[in-house]
């Protein structure tokens, strides 16, 4: 069957397995990115500015008029796009799909109901409906999407897939007593992702002495908590600050860390301190940084939240999250337990196995029946 791949540029580099399986079944991929190797569809500026003012993300947008020519032309049988079914992209496939009568594919995700603005709730609903197929991140994102859907057998629950050429471990990084990073995060520093739980319980396990060194990836609104929560002393000289690492940095980050925490929650306080609680209609869907902290040799301490559990497996530990002193315990029981903590260690490599991109690509270039 030959299918129309839409997905974003960025996404290209993190989907070279995917790429590849296509290619071998000679299926045409398209997208935006400014490559030879690509089918180029720019969407016009003027519509990205619209999108934007609307406050849809505007990572990716097809030229509606030039996908629909080139699926046409190249009498394309299948459209597949990595877009959930709120996003511009999603509603541009489904009405190019109905209108040549061929089947579309769409990603299934969890924070559709809450997170879709006005202007656009109503199709959300409908590209889901009329998909041939939903390729679900993890058990919640099914269970959203599940009430749109009266064939069952048309959602496949596949995960989110990452690139195992860059996050895994060479024979040499095996040794895990030799990591000098006790316990990392890495991600956009908000309450909801819990960085001030993971601020807290870095500052506990520091006084206790069960650590030595501790790491902070990313940036955002939270950032100035992390030296108010930690102390100066500690934030300055025992623990690495990064703003931003690439793909690569974040892998070599990984194989000198022994824990990841990743306390995310959905409803948060808006000020840390206070107490007051903000209500707001997101949790994580999958959470590709634990498989990619797996894949790592480094172990995930994460919350019951959201496609969490799902992705960390038996290969992680889920902890209700909902305060400082259980992160902390689950923690120190770890770090506290070498033999555990390398057993965990071992499953938490076995279990990112299940994400790999080319394991992804398999589930997705299936032809439907």
């Amino acid at each position: 069957m030959k299918t129309a791949l839409v997905i974003a540029p960025t996404l290209v580099p993190r989907w070279n397995d995917l790429v590849g399986a296509l290619r071998k079944d000679a299926i045409l991929v398209i997208s935006s990115d400014r490559s030879s190797e690509y089918t180029d569809l720019y969407v016009p500026q003027w519509f990205g500015r619209l999108v934007k003012r609307m406050r849809r993300p505007a990572l990716y947008c097809p030229n509606p008029l030039a996908l629909y020519c080139l699926v046409k032309r190249e009498k394309i049988e299948r459209i597949v796009t990595w877009a959930d079914g709120s996003h511009i992209s999603a509603l541009f496939v489904m009405l190019i799909a109905r209108r040549l009568g061929i089947p579309y594919e769409i990603r299934a995700a969890q924070n559709i109901p809450d997170a879709v603005p006005a202007p656009f709730c109503w199709y959300a609903p409908s590209v889901i409906r009329n998909a041939a197929r939903l390729y679900s991140v993890a058990p919640p994102s099914t269970a959203v999407a599940a009430p749109f859907v009266a064939d069952k057998g048309r959602l496949l629950e596949i995960g989110n897939g990452f690139d195992d050429t860059i996050f895994s471990l060479t024979d040499k990084e095996q040794d895990l007593p030799a990591r000098e990073i006790d316990a990392v995060f890495a991600g956009h520093l908000e309450p909801r992702k819990g960085i001030d739980l993971v601020a807290q319980t870095l500052r506990a396990l520091f006084d206790e002495g069960r650590i030595n060194r501790a790491a902070i990836v990313g940036k955002g609104p939270s950032e100035t908590q992390i030296t108010k929560l930690l102390g100066p002393e500690l934030a300055g000289n025992r623990l690495e600050r990064y703003h931003w690492l690439s793909r690569e940095e974040l892998a070599g980050l990984f194989r000198r860390s022994r824990l990841l925490l990743m306390p995310s929650r959905s409803n948060v306080s808006d000020d840390l301190g206070t107490g007051k609680l903000l209500a707001i209609p997101w949790t994580e869907q999958f959470g590709r940084v634990c498989v990619e902290a797996q894949a790592c040799g480094t172990v995930p301490i994460v919350s019951g939240v959201g496609g969490l559990p799902f992705a960390v497996g038996q290969g992680g530990i889920v902890v209700d999250c909902a305060t400082t002193e259980r992160l902390t315990r689950a923690a120190s029981d770890l770090l506290d337990d070498p033999d555990r903590l390398a057993e965990m260690r071992q499953l938490a490599l076995q279990n990112a196995q299940r994400f790999t991109l080319s394991n992804i690509a398999a589930a997705m270039v299936r032809a439907p029946k």
